[in-house]
């Protein structure tokens, strides 16, 4: 090689990489305009090299974030699973195995208190000790429900609501009305279990923070969409601030809906009350 010139390829202060031209057969002098020139030519190269790089690096980090967005679905999805199927084995024990007890011990004191004086304080106590283990075991069974709601699996969504807006006016005094459309399509089981949790933990926030004498559920077929609506007219709160709120279970409910590709909406105000809006396509992934 006669003679060389090198123009660094510079970007934002990194050097990106070299322009080299080379004359073989004979020397030459590289004028300053020329020089000038292939300068510029070295900066497109360089701001294109820059924008290749900032590119890749680019997709580069949001392949990284899908793939972590992904095994957090999947952690996330698992992790329900794992207390569903938790709440299913101790909802069954419970079902089967202390309720039966509770029975038979109930049985046993029934028979004693058949053996004993009506008037003697023997009797009462019996008579006491039945009434309360009774009402223990009606207690059991309703928790054991709430763990895991086999009518959900037997009868459905529709019914498995209705059954629990029911059991939360008699266990809490809230009058509760339900209402629901006519859904004939067979409903997917985790759809129709997150819709069922969503309610369940919706109505649970009435009852210990809304202050409320009443709550409206309601569950429709609306075109592609199934829709639960939970509404009290209790003391409701900032919903821009929702998150600041402990105990409320929101954070398991996004989840719970995210993961059937659904929507949750929270619509709430001081003393205006509050509506909790659950949106999930039924049949497919939302457009």
């Amino acid at each position: 090689m006669k003679s060389h010139l090198a123009i660094p390829l510079k970007a934002g202060g990194i050097v990106l990489g070299v322009l080299s031209f080379g004359a073989f057969r004979e020397f030459r002098v590289w004028p300053d305009e020329l020089v000038h020139r292939l300068q510029i030519v070295g900066e497109v190269f360089a701001n294109a090299l820059a924008r290749q790089r900032a590119d890749q690096n680019l997709h580069a980090r949001e392949e990284s974030l899908r793939r972590t967005q992904d095994e957090l679905r999947l952690l996330a999805r698992r992790l329900l699973q794992a207390q569903e199927d938790e709440r299913r084995r101790i909802a069954r024990e419970m079902h089967d195995d202390w309720t039966q007890r509770l029975a038979v011990l109930a049985i046993d004191a029934a028979k004693l208190e058949s053996q004993l004086d009506p008037s003697s304080n023997a009797h009462r106590q019996l008579q006491e000790m039945r009434g309360a283990m009774v009402s223990l075991s009606e207690d059991v069974h309703a928790l054991s429900r709430q763990l895991h709601p086999s009518i959900l699996d037997d009868l459905g969504l529709v019914e498995a609501l209705r059954s629990e807006c029911a059991s939360v006016s008699r266990r809490e005094g809230l009058v509760v009305t339900y209402h629901s459309n006519e859904i004939t399509t067979s409903l997917p089981k985790d759809l129709a279990l997150c819709v069922y949790r969503v309610a369940q933990e919706a109505l649970r926030n009435v009852v210990k923070h809304a202050g409320a004498g009443d709550a409206r559920v309601s569950l429709i077929r609306s075109g592609r969409e199934l829709v639960l609506t939970v509404l009290d007219r209790g003391v409701g709160f900032d919903a821009a601030g929702v998150r600041s709120r402990e105990g409320l279970g929101l954070s398991s409910m996004e989840e719970r809906v995210r993961l059937v590709n659904g929507e949750l909406f929270i619509e709430s105000q001081p003393g205006q009350g509050t509506t909790v809006t659950v949106r999930v396509p039924v049949g497919g992934k939302k457009s």
